[in-house]
């Protein structure tokens, strides 16, 4: 397929669609055009892509409710265009089928703490040479205070479509909110632009 004359590799395919099936190749506005000077860092995204597509292709099958969050979902929404790791937000009473979904595709690491903010269940996965972040009952501390930022069914904003697998996203609102609480505006102004 084509967009603006110059091909975009199958990764990038990505629907604006909110329903149950591909929209059969609609582009979002904001998909990035692939260019020789973007060659190297789109390789690795496509391959963290890849990971994401596998990681869904797993959870949706287990139909556990869970959501992209952090800087993946900046760029999955047009805010970005790099991202270091891939952040999953998991609705509680699902995180153990979704470690049970997860541990055949990579390694689980021991959970290393931040102070900013915490987690009921924290779970660090390797998966093909990708770090993956799934959080369940997400809790941001600021001035003393512990802010629940865990993910509801209700929580998952819409979904987009990479490599043939449904992506749910958190939406930006949410996400600016706990940007804001963990001092991070310089990512909250991101989304407002």
């Amino acid at each position: 397929m084509e967009t603006g004359g110059s091909s975009l590799p199958p990764v990038f395919l990505r629907g604006c669609s909110k329903g149950g099936s591909p929209p059969g190749g609609t582009f979002c506005r904001w998909a990035k055009r692939w260019t020789d000077k973007e060659e190297t860092d789109g390789t690795e995204r496509e391959h963290k892509l890849a990971v994401l597509g596998e990681i869904a292709r797993a959870l949706n099958g287990g139909d556990v409710v869970w959501a992209v969050g952090g800087s993946l979902l900046l760029y999955c929404k047009g805010k970005t265009d790099t991202f270091r790791d891939i952040d999953i937000m998991v609705w509680e009473e699902h995180v153990e089928t979704l470690k049970a979904l997860l541990l055949p595709l990579g390694i689980l690491a021991p959970p290393a703490p931040n102070p900013g903010y915490k987690a009921r269940h924290f779970l660090n996965f390797t998966i093909r040479g990708v770090e993956v972040n799934v959080m369940g009952g997400m809790f941001i501390v600021k001035d003393g205070k512990d802010y629940d930022c865990s993910l509801s069914p209700s929580q998952v904003a819409e979904y987009i479509w990479i490599n043939g697998e449904r992506i749910p996203l958190q939406s930006l609102e949410d996400w600016r909110r706990y940007y804001l609480l963990m001092g991070r505006e310089e990512k909250a102004a991101m989304i407002d632009c």
